[in-house]
């Protein structure tokens, strides 16, 4: 809001938003919706930059669909459907969020079990405090961690991860109590973790995609010297079966687009084959594209087996990817939905109830 102030304060007749609710919640995204449409009716003119197509239809007059920096075509909104902008961006036919999700057979072995996880008491006074975390996550399984913004799932994972200390709680893998004081214990003990901002914690931006691919797994490709034509060999093979699109695996992956850096962080634990992959809002910023590609590459380490964790704040992506939905609100887990009880409703029901039974 403080941004669209500056803008009206210079006297501007157009504002560009780009990407702006990326990381809003939803109540502070209808406030923004809001504060356009005023925009709009004061004769202001807006430019909306978004790859969330339900934002499209529901702010936008008309849309105009790029692809590889090319016009696709403008067409009016009102006279358009969702599948005719995806088929003009990604060159055919998509069903963005098909439901694919199955239940998991009790008998799968769990591959992660947490205990009654509790923060370190140096997070004590800050929001969110994580208390009393327990859940399973078995073989095969694809748990979705929903929730409002600030409920605490990306602090979770950074628990799991070995990057937030704990007060107490434990935590098994295959059954085996593991001790996590750092990600190199994590990936020690089969944990992967894709973090929700890559160019910040996930990706050596000025290096390349070999480098970027093997930074996990160093110990493969040689203990004196590294065995460059082995890295490359791998990375040029991830490359094509995630169709990244590169001028080659010796580019900077800073020169990427955010959808292709996205698959390189996914090939880097491809590579590893962890037990438990933890990825924290990995459609977030990319097209839908790449968004599908994604989903692909999440269910088919599900079925090799791995125990897929994945944060979202997408509610479509939530019920397209999750065989189960476990809800955190303010550092705990407040429900659990399965299968068909899985809805947008279902999941806000649960969230917002306990929202509004704790700020009593």
């Amino acid at each position: 809001m403080v941004e669209v102030a500056k803008a009206l304060s210079v006297g501007a007749k157009l504002i560009i938003f780009d990407e702006p609710t990326a990381a809003l919640t939803e109540t502070e995204t209808r406030a923004l919706f809001r504060v356009i449409a005023q925009l709009k009716s004061e004769g202001v003119g807006v430019i909306y930059i978004s790859h969330r197509l339900e934002e499209i239809f529901q702010i936008a007059d008309r849309v105009t669909v790029l692809k590889n920096g090319a016009g696709q075509g403008t067409l009016r909104v009102r006279e358009t459907q969702p599948g005719d902008l995806i088929s003009r961006m990604v060159g055919r036919d998509l069903s963005l969020h098909q439901r694919q999700n199955r239940a998991v057979p009790d008998t799968n072995p769990v591959r992660l079990e947490v205990t009654e996880l509790r923060d370190a008491e140096e997070y004590r006074e800050s929001r969110p405090y994580l208390r009393d975390i327990s859940f399973q996550v078995r073989r095969g399984e694809i748990l979705v961690l929903a929730g409002l913004a600030g409920a605490g799932r990306t602090e979770l994972a950074l628990s799991l991860f070995g990057v937030r200390a704990r007060a107490s709680g434990e935590v098994r893998i295959d059954g085996a109590l593991v001790s996590i004081h750092s990600p190199a214990d994590a990936i020690a003990a089969g944990l992967g973790y894709a973090s929700e901002d890559p160019k910040d914690c996930g990706l050596f931006l000025d290096r390349s995609l070999v480098q970027n691919v093997v930074a996990a797994q160093l110990r493969d490709f040689g203990t004196w010297w590294f065995n460059d034509r082995q890295c490359a060999t791998v990375t040029e093979e991830f490359r094509r079966t995630l169709r990244v699109v590169c001028q080659d695996v010796n580019q900077a992956v800073q020169e990427l687009s955010g959808g292709n850096q996205q698959k390189i962080v996914l090939a880097r634990w491809l590579l590893v084959k962890p037990e438990v992959l933890i990825v924290d809002e990995p459609t977030r910023g990319i097209d839908v594209g790449a968004k599908s590609e994604t989903h692909g590459v999440l269910r088919e380490l599900a079925r090799q087996g791995t125990a897929v964790i994945v944060i979202s704040s997408d509610l479509p992506e939530v019920l397209a990817v999750a065989d189960r939905v476990l809800v955190m609100r303010d550092g705990r887990m407040v429900g659990e939905l399965k299968g068909e009880e899985a809805s947008e409703e279902a999941v806000m029901r649960c969230a917002m109830t306990h929202a509004l039974r704790d700020s009593r």
